[in-house]
């Protein structure tokens, strides 16, 4: 052994390598409705007392690297700066900004809202100025959004990661995604042809489709294996 090395009693103990968390939302806090010249919003704060704790309760799970995928631009490039300069204490950390979406409702603090005055193109540059690792694009963007989204960071250099609904993962693939996140391929695309019109019709919104999709999907379907082959 080396002679200068440390040396501890590993009796009845195991060592492992530090774990990777690749969707920790390590700066968001609690989320409030706010009612503002009668708009409705949310908003998700996050304070650095918050963002420290959660940094230390994944250390203490073993976890030494995380993949934040979503949150207030700032705060997640600040986060992952003040660990790489070693003036906080948490796991090492690659970063996106707020994801971009085409959210009904703005949500302060965690996206930032695609509409008629700001493209998603406007939001990518916005966030690779700022120095984001990856731009994460949301669930309600058009196939012609995520196209662009990708164009835009493919341009800068930085990668990009989806949670997608109606766009499938095939579509998503073939447009250049980097990363996808949720075991929810939920698009109309992937049900067999005779299952996509009811589907449309009757699902209800929110989460119930993150399991109700699959009560109508067929795994072995051409739809899923061109998805497979295609990822």
């Amino acid at each position: 052994r080396y002679a200068d090395a440390a040396v501890t009693d590993m009796s009845g103990r195991f060592a492992l390598p530090g774990l990777f968390d690749t969707h920790a939302h390590i700066t968001l806090g609690p989320v409030m409705p706010e009612v503002k010249d009668g708009e409705v919003s949310l908003v998700v704060s996050g304070t650095d007392d918050i963002t420290r704790h959660d940094a230390l309760m994944l250390l203490a799970a073993g976890v030494t690297t995380i993949r934040d995928p979503g949150g207030d631009t700032a705060r997640m490039v600040a986060y992952r700066d003040a660990v790489t300069d070693g003036r906080i204490t948490g796991p090492e950390a690659r970063v996106a900004g707020a994801v971009i979406d085409r959210s009904p409702f703005p949500v302060t603090g965690l996206v930032d809202r695609v509409d008629d005055t700001r493209s998603v193109t406007d939001h990518v540059v916005a966030q690779t100025r700022a120095g984001v690792d990856f731009v994460k694009l949301y669930e309600a963007l058009t196939v012609e959004d995520l196209a662009a989204g990708i164009q835009a960071a493919d341009a800068a250099g930085v990668g990009t990661i989806a949670h997608l609904s109606d766009v499938s993962w095939t579509q998503a693939a073939n447009l250049g995604i980097d990363a996808l996140v949720h075991a929810m391929p939920i698009s109309p695309d992937l049900l067999p042809a005779d299952r996509r019109a009811a589907w449309i019709e009757t699902r209800r919104p929110g989460p119930y489709a993150f399991f109700e999709w699959y009560e109508q999907a067929d795994l072995d379907s051409p739809e899923i294996a061109d998805m497979l082959r295609t990822l």
